[in-house]
C-alpha cells in the first residue's frame, strides 16, 4: 500500500467513526422518548386495570391459563404460549396490587 491509500483508509475510517457517534446520539435521544412513552402507556393501562372488578379478572385470569395450556398441549411456540398466558400476569397483579391491607392483618385477640 502506498502512503496515499493509507492517508485515505484512515480518513474513511475516521468519517465512519463520526458517523457513528451522530447516528448513535441521535437514536439515543429517539430511545429515551420511546422508553418514556412506554412507562407513561403502562402506567394508564396499569389504572385502566385497576377499575375492572375481581371477578372479570379472575375470569380473564382463568381463560388465558386455559388458553396457554391449550397452546402448550397443541406445541404451540414458546412466544405464543406466552401471549396466551400473559393476560393472566397482569390480571393478578392486579388483583395482588388492590389487596385490601386491613384484609390481610392478623384478627386482633
Amino acid at each position: 500500500m502506498t502512503s496515499t491509500q493509507i492517508e485515505r483508509a484512515r480518513r474513511r475510517r475516521s468519517d465512519a467513526v463520526e458517523v457513528v457517534r451522530e447516528r448513535g446520539a441521535s437514536a439515543l435521544k429517539h430511545v429515551s422518548g420511546a422508553i418514556d412513552a412506554t412507562l407513561a402507556r403502562v402506567r394508564e393501562a396499569s389504572r385502566t386495570v385497576q377499575t375492572v372488578p375481581d371477578s372479570t379478572l379472575r375470569w380473564l385470569a382463568a381463560s388465558s391459563i386455559g388458553l396457554g395450556a391449550g397452546l402448550f398441549l397443541a406445541r404451540a411456540p414458546r412466544v405464543v404460549v406466552a401471549a396466551g398466558v400473559a393476560p393472566a400476569l397482569v390480571a393478578a397483579a392486579a388483583i395482588v396490587a388492590r389487596q385490601d391491607p386491613i384484609a390481610t392483618e392478623a384478627p386482633a385477640g
